[in-house]
């Protein structure tokens, strides 16, 4: 069996099923996955998610759209038993709630994503709040990810890929050295840039890189990924 893991977040759950294939390959699966941990099947929206900037929905985030694949970085929820569904196979996924508003997102908080001023996280928390104040009321929770250690760009070509984040405070690196780049804690500081309390954001791992029974991009050039699950109660 592959690896599976429930996490709690303050409007329903999110589920991690690792090495399955790409929702492009078949997407009935996670749909059925989907149904499984409690979604209502006519409320499910599975999105495609952007590998680099060059691809569809680069950084975007927008309402849930149900039915078709939707080629965005992000989507919010707010209907009971509503779903939204990604892959990832080392970069983390952001899930945002607002108890509140009953609204949740979940994003792909990949290097790209994250890249710039303008990146995901800004993204995903301004559709989370609806266009409204209240980022210090937001619950923020990141799994699925690469470690900081893992994570390395020692390498003289991917040196450019990491230049926007030396531009930000030091403990965003495991290893400043080597470029070990810890995309959690690139996420934390977007995420109390904008507002949001630190004690109110939490990482819930493994690693997957170093974890049998999830899918690595880093450690095998993976075809197969990581499908995370938003599902709220």
């Amino acid at each position: 069996m592959s690896w599976q893991s429930t996490h709690t977040t303050g409007l329903g759950t999110v589920h991690i099923i690792g090495e399955q294939p790409r929702i492009l390959d078949n997407p009935q699966l996670s749909f059925d996955q989907a149904i499984l941990h409690g979604a209502e099947r006519g409320k499910i929206a599975q999105l495609i998610v952007a590998g680099n900037h060059t691809m569809k929905g680069h950084k975007s985030v927008y309402p849930a759209k149900y039915g078709d694949l939707c080629y965005w970085d992000g989507a919010v929820a707010f209907e009971p038993r509503s779903a939204v569904i990604i892959q990832t196979a080392d970069c983390p996924s952001i899930i945002l709630t607002n108890k509140k508003t009953g609204r949740a997102a979940l994003a792909h908080g990949g290097r790209p994503a994250l890249t710039g001023p303008c990146n995901v996280v800004g993204n995903a928390l301004h559709a989370v709040l609806g266009g409204h104040d209240g980022a210090e009321d937001i619950e923020a929770l990141v799994v699925g990810s690469i470690c900081g250690p893992c994570f390395k760009h020692d390498q003289e070509e991917a040196k450019p890929l990491i230049e926007y984040f030396l531009k930000l405070p030091p403990h965003v690196f495991a290893d400043k050295d080597t470029g070990a780049l810890d995309l959690f804690q690139v996420i934390r500081h977007d995420l109390m840039y904008h507002g949001v309390r630190d004690e109110n954001i939490r990482h819930e791992g493994p690693c997957t890189y170093e974890t049998k029974g999830l899918s690595s991009y880093r450690r095998n050039k993976t075809s197969r990924r990581n499908t995370i699950i938003m599902v709220l109660s």
